[in-house]
């Protein structure tokens, strides 16, 4: 008897434990969370406020980086992404692992940011820019990407034009691939040894869209490439959207 009693004991002290422990981690992503949004708007305010006053000066689609830079050098843009929660300053970090557990000011945070491969060269010569972000619970960062799997995303034109400003100006992309895959590399690889390897490249991503978006690709179309992970963490959703003329 006595000996059951030690066990039950031992066993509810457990469970008291655990539940002391899961209760801390989500109070502690809760208030990560709120403090990276709070800094996320306080950014996306001074910057969408200096396109305010520039565009008034008849200087359309250009962005003063200047006040967000002296935050942080490493914000290299400003993406949005219609019909979701999709608009945030972007970093580029020196690897592609800071940026998963730090905020837009560097300051540790488990939401992390929404990042470029530090592989990508945003000056136009690369094929393939590639822009990660957390699916978080709450929709914020990339927790709203999933949308685009939705019949009622794709349905609205409005939402397959991605606009990605950069420090060099604007740059529309047209979407032409959206699915759900597997962890992988391939997806978001950026050199090619011919013109040929990377139109077979661009003709497998349009393959796995789960919809036809008749949309042309040429060899020469520079593409952005946008993921997060899924629910499970096992699979990634996936957008891809090709370079257009304004």
């Amino acid at each position: 008897m006595k000996r059951k009693k030690i066990m039950i004991f031992s066993i509810s002290f457990i469970f008291i434990i655990g539940v002391f422990f899961s209760s801390y981690k989500i109070i502690n992503w809760y208030i990560s969370n709120q403090k990276n949004k709070k800094l996320n708007e306080e950014l996306l305010e001074i910057v969408e406020n200096s396109k305010d006053e520039i565009n008034e000066k008849e200087q359309e689609d250009v962005i003063d980086f200047s006040k967000a830079l002296e935050i942080n050098k490493d914000i290299v843009g400003y993406l949005v992404v219609n019909g979701t929660n999709i608009k945030y300053l972007v970093v580029q970090g020196k690897d592609n692992d800071f940026y998963l557990n730090h905020s837009i000011d560097k300051s540790y945070n488990i939401s992390g940011s929404i990042f470029v491969n530090f592989l990508n060269k945003l000056d136009g010569t690369d094929k393939n820019i590639s822009i990660f972000g957390h699916n978080t619970r709450d929709g914020s960062m990339f927790g709203t990407l999933r949308n685009v799997l939705t019949k009622e995303w794709k349905d609205n034109p409005l939402n397959l034009k991605i606009e990605f400003i950069t420090l060099n100006g604007k740059q529309i992309y047209e979407v032409f691939s959206t699915y759900k895959i597997k962890a992988e590399n391939y997806y978001f690889k950026n050199s090619f040894s011919s013109e040929l390897e990377y139109i077979e490249f661009l003709n497998t991503l349009k393959k796995r869209s789960d919809y036809d978006y008749q949309t042309d690709i040429l060899n020469s179309n520079e593409i952005i490439t946008i993921s997060s992970c899924d629910v499970d963490n096992k699979y990634r959703v996936v957008l891809h959207a090709k370079r257009i003329s304004i």
